[in-house]
């Protein structure tokens, strides 16, 4: 009993005064990243996208390789690949982009460039029925793939971590 009232006469006191000091001691203000600027949010956005997007391309690009002339496949794809830069374009429009992901940008950029114009080619041999010019997209496919891949190793590989406030 006697060693529980002196335990009372230190903890109590201790706690009183451990709060009364957390309390006057003012908290340091914790940065909120603005979303807009990109410092939180560029990851989960992009990540799944440019994969997707890099799928939808090497599907393509298969597609052209051997030629084909499943236009059903070649036009899903190329709507798929048409929606996911849009998304991405929009976002970029919207965002500033984090230092740490400027080349993740870039070759997106030169990727979905040269990803749009090999579709262009494909659709058009498919619509004047002359498939002999199909070969000729096949190396901006696989340009286009490379840089898409280039970003999303980028984007993956890259140390930096972002805030996620929840």
């Amino acid at each position: 009993m006697r060693i529980a009232a002196i335990m009372l006469k230190v903890i109590v006191p201790l706690l009183v005064i451990t709060t009364i000091g957390v309390a006057l001691v003012p908290l340091a203000p914790i940065p909120v990243p603005d979303a807009r600027s990109g410092d939180i949010g560029f990851r989960p956005f992009m990540e799944p996208r440019l994969a997707a997007l890099l799928e939808s391309a090497e599907l393509v690009e298969g597609l052209v390789s051997e030629q084909s002339r499943n236009v059903l496949a070649l036009r899903a794809e190329s709507t798929r690949i048409t929606t996911l830069v849009d998304a991405i374009d929009a976002y970029l429009a919207e965002t500033t982009i984090p230092a740490w992901a400027v080349p993740v940008v870039e070759d997106y950029r030169a990727g979905s460039d040269a990803i749009l114009a090999a579709i262009e080619m494909a659709h058009a041999a498919i619509r004047t029925f002359d498939f002999s010019n199909m070969p000729d997209a096949i190396p901006i496919f696989a340009s286009g793939t490379d840089d898409l891949a280039d970003a999303l190793n980028t984007l993956q590989s890259s140390g930096v971590q972002e805030i996620v406030v929840h």
